[in-house]
C-alpha cells in the first residue's frame, strides 16, 4: 500500500501519521495544512489571477475564462515544433492558451479523448504536476503539451497538485505526486482505469514528438538531455518519467520526508533498484527538453 495510504508530512511534529484523504476521498484537514487545493488540468485556470486565488477544486469549476484583447489572425491550436513554440512571447501563449480552451476537445477537468478511441481507449494516462508559485511556467506549460499530447492519440489527464503559499513548509514534490496519485487512482473508472504515470515537472517541455507519453514494460526516465546537456549523473530520475500504477504502489510511491529541492528523486529510484524494476533512460535525441 502506498505509505500504507499514510503521508506521515513530518516525522516529529502533530502531522506524523496523519490520512492524506478520508474515507471519501476528500482531503483530510492535515493535507489542507499542506495544500491548498488539487487543481485539475487547467483549461480552468483564470489567466491572470494567480493560481492560489483562483476558485478551483477537486470538482467541476464552474467560472469562465477572461477573453484577450489581442490581434489574432492565424490558426494556433495545432502542434507547432518546440523552437518555434519558444520563439513567441507570453502574450502570445496565453491568446494560444485561450484558442485551446475555446476550440479543443478537452473536456471538463482537463480530461482528452481521442474520437478514434470510440468508448475506449488502449493507452491511458494522467499526468501528475507537483506544482507550487511557478506562475511563468504554468501558461508555456499548458499551451505546449495539450497539441503536443494530442497527436499522440492517447487519452490523457494532467493533475497539478498545488502546494499552499500560506504555509512555510519548504516544497515537497514526493509528497505532492503521492497526493495525485491517490487522487488520481480514486478517482479511476473501474472499467478503464489509468495504465500510465507520467510524473513531470512543470518547467519542462518535451522537443521530440517521439518522446510518447504512455508506459512501457519498466519505468522510463523521459529527460535524458535537458537543454542539450545530457544527464547531470547516470543514475538521475529527476524532471519527468513514466511508471505504471501497480509498480509505482509496488515501490511505496515516493518518499514524503524531502523538503525542499532535491533527493526524492534519488530515493525513488533506489526505490525501483530495490525491487528488481530495470528502469532506463531514454535515447537522449528523444529524450531532450527545455526547462
Amino acid at each position: 500500500m502506498l505509505e500504507e495510504e499514510v503521508l506521515p508530512w513530518m516525522q516529529s511534529q502533530d502531522w506524523e501519521d496523519s490520512y492524506c484523504f478520508q474515507q471519501d476521498g476528500a482531503p483530510s484537514h492535515t493535507a489542507k495544512k499542506f495544500f491548498s487545493t488539487i487543481v485539475l488540468l487547467m483549461c480552468v485556470v483564470s489567466i491572470g489571477v494567480h493560481v492560489y486565488e483562483a476558485i478551483l477544486t477537486s470538482r467541476e469549476h464552474s467560472g469562465s475564462i477572461p477573453k484577450f484583447s489581442l490581434n489574432y489572425t492565424e490558426d494556433i491550436v495545432d502542434f507547432i515544433p518546440l523552437q518555434d513554440f519558444l520563439a513567441h512571447d507570453s502574450v502570445w501563449q496565453k491568446n494560444r492558451y485561450q484558442q485551446l480552451v475555446e476550440w479543443s476537445m478537452i473536456q471538463s477537468g482537463g480530461l482528452f479523448k481521442p474520437k478514434e478511441c470510440g468508448s475506449f481507449c488502449e493507452s491511458r494516462s494522467v499526468i501528475l504536476v507537483p506544482y507550487r508559485n511557478r506562475t511563468d511556467n504554468l501558461i508555456p506549460f499548458l499551451s505546449y503539451i495539450h497539441p503536443f499530447l494530442q497527436r499522440q492519440g492517447i487519452e490523457y489527464q494532467i493533475v497539478f497538485i498545488s502546494q499552499s503559499m500560506t504555509t512555510s513548509v519548504d516544497f515537497n514534490r514526493g509528497a505532492l505526486i503521492n497526493i495525485g496519485f491517490l487522487y488520481a487512482m480514486n478517482r479511476s473508472s473501474i472499467h478503464q482505469p489509468w495504465n500510465c504515470i507520467i510524473i513531470h515537472d512543470v518547467d519542462h517541455l518535451p522537443e521530440s514528438e517521439d518522446n510518447i507519453y504512455t508506459c512501457s514494460d519498466v519505468p522510463i526516465h523521459m529527460n535524458s538531455n535537458d537543454n542539450g546537456l545530457g544527464l547531470p549523473y547516470q543514475t538521475y530520475f529527476g524532471g519527468v518519467g513514466s511508471i505504471k500504477p501497480g509498480q509505482f504502489k509496488a515501490v511505496n510511491g515516493l518518499p514524503n520526508r524531502y523538503f525542499g529541492w532535491g533527493g526524492e528523486d534519488d530515493d525513488f529510484q533506489e526505490r525501483l533498484n530495490r525491487l528488481g524494476l530495470k528502469w532506463r533512460h531514454i535515447n537522449q535525441t528523444i529524450g531532450r527538453q527545455d526547462t
